[in-house]
């Protein structure tokens, strides 16, 4: 899976970008306060990130108030999200899901949010994960008035269930589960008396069922979002990701020192083999700001590292130099004008 197009709803000090779409392999941004791109980058990652979101608190330190002309209003930290991406689905998503329910093998694209609170939403884009009362009141009603005396302890269940549904209710929850119950029972002992299409009835009852499972699937597949800097040149603990049978990572084989470069490639390894135990996927990496210690990386050699790293896995690379942004070829390249929000 990867990250098609994504953007922040700011709060100071994250900023308010528009939607921006991302290539499948090397994408470069830079920002004239690189402080700015780091925390842009930070929340992006928590779309997926490799720590847990309610321990780390990536949101803590954001404004509690926003501004709109002239008003200041309070953010509701349950409500307001900070971080949206749309990823593919892929076709080895879509059979898998489609095995739930076949209107699941129509899921493309799916769209993803973090909230203030670190809680998390997913969404199928162009697909509604349940049905409104509308498209079923029709044949639901037909099938109470057939339903006579085959069944009339179920025909006045259902008609209690049902008639105060106005067209615009959606069929979830507690509803969805006690519809899907009643047309079980009739399809299993009478179905064959009835005009209605009790099996495309049960359908729609059950969709927002299948979409539930479909999205704990799809959480479980999502791809992990692994943020590597340069603190990891003099820093002596490994980044947070690092399994505890990896603490030496500042030693080589043969307990040779590594050296910077080394360390940042062994980063990136331990980002693989991170995301592999999580969901058997590839991660994509957010490398921010990896060009601004020449004295320690050869840029050369940080030039080859990148993409090389962008030929196999999806890299968003977040550069301090505006040279370092022209000197290296991507698909997509954007500075921090272009992305924010008009």
């Amino acid at each position: 899976m990867k990250l098609l197009q994504a953007r922040t709803r700011g709060l100071h000090p994250v900023i308010q970008s528009r939607w921006f779409e991302l290539s499948g392999k090397l994408n470069l941004f830079y920002f004239t306060d690189p402080a700015e791109g780091v925390r842009f980058f930070q929340a992006l990652q928590t779309l997926n990130p490799p720590y847990c979101c309610d321990t780390v608190r990536p949101f803590a330190d954001l404004a509690a108030t926003t501004s709109w002309r002239g008003h200041k209003r309070k953010v509701v930290p349950a409500k307001r999200t900070v971080a949206i991406g749309i990823f593919d689905g892929g076709p080895g998503l879509a059979r898998e899901l489609g095995a739930i329910s076949p209107p699941l093998y129509e899921i493309d694209r799916i769209e993803v949010g973090r909230r203030v609170d670190c809680s998390r939403w997913l969404n199928f884009v162009e697909l509604a994960s349940s049905v409104r009362w509308s498209s079923m009141a029709e044949e639901v009603q037909k099938l109470i008035e057939e339903i006579g005396p085959a069944a009339p302890e179920t025909g006045a269940t259902l008609h209690a269930l049902t008639r105060n549904l106005r067209p615009g209710d959606r069929i979830k929850n507690q509803l969805a589960d006690s519809l899907t119950a009643l047309l079980t029972g009739l399809k299993n002992n009478c179905a064959e008396n009835f005009s209605v299409d009790i099996t495309a009835l049960q359908e729609s009852a059950m969709r927002h069922g299948h979409f539930q499972r479909a999205r704990e699937i799809v959480y479980r597949r999502l791809p992990l979002l692994v943020y590597i800097d340069d603190s990891c040149l003099s820093a002596r603990s490994g980044p947070p990701f690092l399994p505890r049978s990896d603490n030496d990572w500042c030693t080589l084989p043969g307990g040779h020192k590594a050296s910077p470069i080394d360390r940042i490639k062994k980063m990136i390894d331990m980002g693989v083999r991170t995301s592999q135990r999580q969901n058997g996927g590839e991660p994509i990496f957010l490398l921010a700001p990896l060009d601004n210690s020449p004295d320690l990386l050869a840029p050369d050699e940080l030039l080859d590292l990148i993409r090389t790293t962008a030929e196999k896995y999806q890299v968003l690379c977040l550069c301090s130099d505006q040279q370092f942004l022209e000197d290296i070829v991507a698909e997509k390249k954007y500075r921090d004008h272009q992305l924010m929000a008009s």
